[in-house]
């Protein structure tokens, strides 16, 4: 039988907290180089200049609900159309559409407000992503601006979604 020769009585705790911090800064720093990279797109680029001028676009939203008839927005998800109806007296009134993303600030639209003598505006949905859009319109009559806000959900597109594979004939 060999000697058994006594063990050092060492303590394992400056390892194990050596590691524990070790760990602790590796995480703390993987976590701010993920966040670092992660997308976070802002409603607007220009936030800041938006919420100075918060008061007028209330005012405007105020103006436009008062009207004793409002702008008639409709959706029409299978055609993809957008139709827009000013309200009566509006016909010469001149402004911008807004579409924009909540969840991707890259896929804004922006299009000029050009109703047809009826006071109407049809724009075409084809090329937008399915999910949540917001609509901002804006227009002056004379020397008044009004504004109007309003949000849909866009469905995909049904020919977008491949049809059903053909069923397997092979025989085994």
């Amino acid at each position: 039988m060999l000697p058994q020769t006594p063990r050092a009585a060492g303590s394992h705790w400056p390892l194990g907290l050596t590691l524990a911090f070790g760990l602790f800064l590796a995480g703390t720093l993987t976590l701010i180089w993920v966040s670092r990279r992660a997308n976070l797109d802002l409603v607007r680029q220009d936030y800041y200049e938006a919420e100075s001028g918060l008061d007028e676009e209330l005012a405007r939203r105020r103006r436009a609900a008062e009207l004793p008839h409002r702008l008639q927005v409709s959706v029409d998800p299978a055609a993809r159309l957008l139709r827009l109806q000013l309200p009566p007296g509006h016909l010469s009134a001149r402004g911008r559409l807004q579409l924009y993303r909540p969840s991707a600030a890259a896929q804004d639209q922006k299009y000029p407000l050009e109703c047809d003598a009826s006071g109407g505006q049809t724009i075409s949905l084809q090329d937008l992503a399915p999910g949540l859009w917001r609509l901002r319109v804006t227009w002056r009559v004379a020397e008044t601006e009004y504004a109007e806000v309003s949000e849909f959900v866009l469905p995909p597109d049904p020919r977008d979604t491949p049809a059903d594979p053909p069923a397997n004939t092979e025989k085994r």
